[in-house]
């Protein structure tokens, strides 16, 4: 009997433990931060299968859903009304991946996606994925090449920012081919916002 309620105890241990770094996971975020300047864009990496490139648009909007579903599609129309910059990646006629960038047009620092602070003539590469049948290619590295020439080419900005989640392996060796690590970056997820946990800002910043 004994032994019984020591198993069921230890058994309720781990449960409780496994729920609360679950929880933990959720709300503790260690993403890695990468950096591109102007005039300082390294060269492009080329995709090792054909590709085309399309700025995201209301009339290309549902050439997603070869690989997205219609909510992420909304999402797109969404970010289309709010300023942003996205691109369409496709091979052989067919949408296989998307990356998009916010970017800070005006005199005041903003907060893009509710964490990131972007200063003026700063910008944000975001939301980007890749058709699960075409990743392990170098389509996202071909992608972010091109975004981040666009965005230079057409935006008033001298920084681009992208970053990952630490944990995240695959996106951070394909970032790195394209961009300058910067650092490591604490978030804490507070009712749908991420808090920054590292001190001062400026330390956040391309500064190399």
């Amino acid at each position: 009997m004994t032994e019984n309620v020591a198993a069921t105890l230890n058994m309720t241990k781990r449960s409780l433990w496994a729920r609360l770094k679950h929880s933990l996971q959720r709300i503790y975020r260690r993403h890695a931060l990468f950096c591109v300047k102007r005039g300082q864009l390294r060269p492009t990496v080329e995709a090792r299968i054909e590709l085309t490139f399309e700025r995201a648009a209301e009339e290309n909007l549902s050439d997603a859903l070869s690989f997205r579903s219609n909510e992420i599609v909304s999402a797109f129309r969404r970010r289309l009304e709010s300023g942003e910059i996205g691109l369409f990646a496709y091979h052989q006629a067919k949408a296989i991946a998307h990356g998009w960038m916010i970017v800070n047009r005006g005199t005041s620092p903003i907060f893009a996606n509710r964490y990131f602070r972007l200063r003026p003539r700063e910008a944000l590469v975001n939301f980007c994925n890749v058709d699960e049948k075409y990743r392990g290619q170098g389509v996202y590295q071909a992608m972010l090449c091109e975004l981040y020439r666009y965005g230079f080419a057409n935006e008033p900005i001298d920084v681009i920012y992208i970053d990952t989640e630490r944990a995240n392996v695959p996106s951070m060796k394909a970032i790195e081919k394209t961009a300058h690590f910067l650092t490591y970056q604490h978030y804490l997820s507070i009712f749908s916002y991420k808090v920054e946990l590292r001190w001062p800002w400026s330390s956040t910043y391309c500064s190399w």
